[in-house]
């Protein structure tokens, strides 16, 4: 009979709480949701049996009528009082009624490996050359095979217990096909503290399985040898996609159960989640994620249907559904783009530190390359860079492998839009220099490199760390690889915002400007009729003693009035307005596309003037009272304004 047991304390055995589900707490990995759809899909990546060809496959299916209450008692029998048990560290007023329905998250995946190796094995195996990652997954924690040998996505062996933190009763069963013989087994985890129930301690890891004994605290598998109706119910129940495979598909992979998944999680936020963090490899053809709903609803995201997919949900903003489609597009560009469109650098001295020094890297050639890129990069096109760095591990040769970087100018960008992906998992807590306008996409896919760089890794895969315990003292001049790919950002954002001639000290300012001339006058103390200007939001309002008139910002645009007493009535004044662009001068490259003015978009209040000429980014107006104000707004706020005005008799 398959049942729940935890095992009792032994004497003199030291109690520890498990502390796993803080590795998936940080702000860089975000809600539950986040950290639940970033370790199942890295796990199943990981677990590809083609991994060059064949895409792996991810089902989620939240179906929150769940199952018959009759027949929740099959599957958490002897667990509720454990759950209930004090010190527990579940709050019995938070605990599912165990009366009513059980709702469910599957997570299935396909085309992949399974669980492999003996499902008795209870201890590392010394120089096992068989795969044995059933016994690694379900009798380890914060242990992993792969850090010893495997290139695999992940190293740490905590990213499975994301799946009973993502539980209400921090529980979760696993079905498993094993593609090297096509059994099935099941097991059942629950992760709580360690607990007092009738006066005895308990030990934090519970299981349901098989018990040879009373007294035997060995979990074996379920299987079709010892219950195939068991398995062929829990299948049903649970409405699995395995059991529908074809014959003449692949079975093996693993499904996972989550019974009462926190409330946190829904359909909308896998499918956003999803997108926002595996978009490179669903559109680089390594993964497919199919997502269903009880009503029958569902959604698949691959290369053929990603862009059309993300314009159908709903985003928590405008600005977000931009930033998506412009990677996405970006991310195409990159799989496509042809080696001769690279600009490579020249290889350094493998035993010396990286560093981003000109003269190991550029040659008048290369130098040239990126000058005549300027222009392109100014008018959006990306830009190709293949960049070496060395790779040597501790008492080995070293070697230079490369990675690219794929650079684009945005204006609509508040803030540089950066992705690192290593493989196919993108690093999201990685702080680089932060320069608006930018977007930059690194791949490191050299097998060598994404490896040093896996070993550098955080638990939860969200920045390179020189510390890690995988990564130290391990390499040779480590450290100094990790700033050096991480200053990329700012090494080809230099290259690329100046000319042959020098920095152009004008690119992406924060802050109003004033023309040279303008600062000449100001020296001589002689009023001023002219000036240029740029808002933003984090402008101070223009207030100089001698400007006749004031310019401030208000939301979506700005205000000229007068500022003084002396009168101004009958002068012309003429105001031209464009975006700032990251290089040369933003009139020029005005464009009606931008806005213009006598749109219904843009909103013009005036008082004691008289509006004599207003098109696309012009106005002219004459005042004719001493007391008078224009403003104009609905112009883009995530861009800055540039504003050039004259006073004229």
């Amino acid at each position: 009979m398959c049942l729940w047991k935890f095992r009792p304390k032994s004497n003199g055995e030291v109690k520890v709480d498990p502390i796993q589900d803080r590795f998936f707490t940080t702000s860089d990995v975000g809600d539950i949701t986040t950290a639940l759809v970033r370790e199942a899909i890295q796990n199943s990546l990981d677990a590809r049996l083609d991994k060059e060809t064949t895409p792996a496959k991810v089902r989620f299916y939240l179906n929150s009528n769940g199952i018959e209450s009759e027949k929740i008692n099959k599957y958490l029998s002897h667990l509720e009082i454990h759950l209930k048990s004090d010190k527990s560290g579940l709050e019995n007023s938070r605990l599912p009624c165990f009366n009513d329905k059980l709702p469910f998250l599957i997570i299935e995946d396909f085309n992949t490996t399974g669980l492999e190796g003996d499902t008795e094995q209870d201890d590392d195996l010394v120089d096992n050359k068989e795969p044995d990652n059933f016994y690694w997954f379900w009798r380890n924690i914060a242990r992993s095979g792969k850090s010893l040998s495997d290139d695999g996505l992940g190293r740490w062996g905590v990213g499975k217990t994301v799946f009973p933190a993502s539980s209400r009763i921090n529980t979760f069963f696993g079905l498993t096909v094993r593609n090297s013989d096509g059994e099935k087994y099941l097991l059942g985890q629950s992760v709580l503290k360690w607990h007092i129930h009738n006066d005895k301690w308990y030990c934090p890891y519970g299981f349901f399985g098989f018990f040879e004994d009373g007294n035997d605290y060995f979990a074996s598998p379920i299987f079709p040898g010892n219950d195939q109706d068991f398995i062929h119910q829990f299948e049903n129940d649970f409405q699995l996609d395995r059991k529908n495979v074809l014959i003449e598909e692949k079975k093996s992979g693993l499904s996972i159960v989550i019974p009462f998944p926190n409330e946190k999680i829904s359909t909308e936020k896998i499918i956003r989640t999803t997108i926002k963090h595996y978009f490179y490899a669903i559109i680089s053809g390594k993964l497919v994620v199919k997502i269903d709903s009880a009503e029958d609803q569902s959604i698949t995201l691959s290369k053929d249907s990603l862009i059309s997919e993300l314009k159908k949900i709903h985003w928590e903003n405008h600005n977000e559904l931009r930033k998506l489609e412009k990677i996405c597009s970006l991310t195409q560009y990159s799989l496509e783009v042809k080696e001769e469109d690279f600009i490579q650098f020249l290889a350094p001295d493998p035993y010396a530190k990286p560093q981003w020094r000109d003269p190991w890297l550029k040659n008048d050639y290369i130098e040239k390359s990126i000058n005549d890129s300027i222009e392109k990069f100014e008018n959006g096109e990306p830009i190709c860079f293949k960049i070496p760095l060395k790779i040597q591990k501790i008492d080995c040769e070293p070697k230079i492998g490369y990675y690219k970087a794929f650079v684009q100018y945005d204006g609509h960008l508040t803030e540089i839009d950066k992705y690192f992906i290593r493989d196919e998992i993108t690093l999201t807590g990685i702080k680089t220099l932060n320069k608006k306008g930018i977007r930059i996409l690194i791949i490191i896919d050299d097998k060598d490199m994404a490896k040093m760089f896996g070993d550098s890794e955080n638990p939860a895969h969200t920045e390179f760390q020189a510390n890690s315990p995988h990564f130290l003292n391990k390499y040779v001049d480590g450290n100094e690889c990790i700033s050096f790919m991480i200053n990329t950002v700012g090494y080809l954002y230099k290259n690329l915002t100046q000319s042959q001639e020098g920095k152009d000290e004008d690119i992406l300012k924060d802050i109003f400007y004033i023309e040279r001339s303008d600062v000449e006058e100001k020296k001589h103390d002689k009023p001023r009729s002219s000036g240029e200007y740029e808002k933003n939001d984090s402008s101070p309002e223009i207030d100089d003693p001698n400007q006749k008139i004031n310019i401030g910002k208000i939301n979506g645009g700005f205000r000229i009035q007068n500022r003084s007493e002396e009168s101004l009535h009958g002068k012309i004044i003429d105001i031209k307005m464009a975006y700032s662009v990251l290089k040369g001068k933003p009139f020029d490259k005005y464009s009606p596309y931008d806005f213009r003015l006598n749109e219904e978009e843009i909103n013009i209040g005036k008082s004691g003037i008289e509006i004599l000429v207003c098109k696309n980014n012009y106005v002219q107006f004459k005042i004719i009272d001493s007391i008078f104000f224009i403003q104009i707004t609905g112009f883009d706020t995530n861009r800055d304004l540039v504003i050039k005005f004259d006073i004229n008799d």
